[in-house]
């Protein structure tokens, strides 16, 4: 009767350590799920902010193009200027995170 008991009690205490073990191997797992999901949010921060600053500036040239174009006399909204114009406000556009969406809102 005794050794029934000691087989039991191991066959539980095994039982426990194979538990806990895989209870920290799911935490271990989802600690890095969380971490990559942070690294990705992050990597996504760092180049939405880089576009912004891009299209900015491009921005900037163009009011710059735009405020030369008038200080020497040309319409900019005649031909060709005011295609070119229209072209690259347009470019800047395209690539600027906060043009159509801020980056927490759907894209639907």
């Amino acid at each position: 009767m005794k050794i029934a008991e000691l087989e039991r009690s191991a066959r539980i205490n095994r039982e426990e350590r194979w538990r806990k073990q895989e209870e920290q191997r799911r935490q271990q797992v989802e600690m890095e799920r969380l971490r990559q999901i942070e690294e990705e949010r992050l990597r996504n921060l760092e180049n939405q902010a880089a576009l912004w600053l891009q299209s900015n500036q491009l921005r900037d040239y163009i009011s710059a193009v735009e405020t030369a174009a008038l200080e020497r006399g040309f319409s900019i909204w005649a031909e060709p200027r005011s295609s070119w114009l229209k072209w690259a406000k347009s470019h800047a556009n395209s690539f600027d995170p906060l043009f159509d969406n801020l980056p927490f809102e759907s894209k639907t």
